[in-house]
């Protein structure tokens, strides 16, 4: 790339070169004599970047660590030197041009009845209407208009699985069971538990089953006989290879 000679000799784009990644801009402007839109232009153009050590030392403006500014916060329990004291007279005269009057209303509030859309945690996205001076879910509006008070405890579904859709024949009212078995991936979820089985991230009770468990399994609901299997290891490791030979057979199968 061509860059402009007039200002730079080439001398000195070599220099730039080697300290700019290492080297603060304004020091670097003080050296050459430049102005820091220069030396960013300079920059620029050659593709040179700041380099990791430069980024997280002190020397390059940036908070390191969360740390930079700890000397100069507000400690707890702090007292400000103007509690409690009213602003001088002449200086309320000089600000009070700029200060909000009471009842004043900022240019971007939202008004009663404007619409807004939200995302989810869910990865969804719902209407919300102010009422007021809440915002409550547009679904929820619509419905009560229709039909009165939602009960307490249910939720306002959206039939076609469109969030956006709030159309009052697209609104269900359903319990929270209801919502739940609907959300519910059954296959989904099983493979997921599969996979942490495999990669050792969850502990797997079917076939790392403690030794009480595995009583259980042979002498269900008889707490006396399970004691007594629990003094024989030699039929607690049979149930437990029992169980995972079956497992075994049926993964296969």
């Amino acid at each position: 790339m061509e860059l402009k000679r007039r200002i730079w000799t080439d001398a000195e784009v070599e220099i730039f070169k080697r300290i700019y990644p290492d080297q603060s801009s304004a020091d670097i402007a003080a050296v050459f004599g430049k102005s820091l839109n220069q030396v960013y232009n300079l920059a620029q153009e050659l593709g040179v970047k700041k380099s990791e050590e430069y980024l997280k030392s002190t020397q390059s403006g940036r908070i390191v660590g969360g740390d930079l500014g700890i000397p100069y916060r507000f400690t707890k329990g702090f007292t400000p030197h103007n509690k409690g004291k009213e602003m001088p007279a002449e200086i309320y005269e000089k600000v009070k041009g700029t200060m909000f009057k009471k009842g004043i209303i900022p240019a971007n509030s939202k008004k009663e009845g404007d619409i807004s859309i939200r995302n989810a945690k869910n990865g969804f996205q719902y209407y919300f209407i102010r009422v007021e001076k809440k915002w409550i879910p547009l679904a929820r509006h619509v419905y009560e208009n229709l039909h009165g008070q939602i009960p307490k405890g249910l939720l306002i579904t959206h039939i076609d699985g469109n969030t956006l859709n709030v159309e009052p024949d697209n609104l269900k009212m359903i319990t929270r069971g209801e919502n739940s078995n609907r959300n519910r991936n059954r296959e989904k979820a099983s493979e997921t538990m599969r996979r942490l089985y495999r990669e050792g991230k969850v502990n797997n009770p079917m076939i790392n089953a403690s030794d009480q468990i595995v009583a259980n399994w042979i002498a269900p609901r008889n707490k006396q006989l399970q004691t007594e299997v629990l003094k024989h290891p030699e039929l607690i490791e049979l149930k437990r290879n029992q169980i995972k030979l079956r497992r075994s057979c049926k993964q296969q199968n």
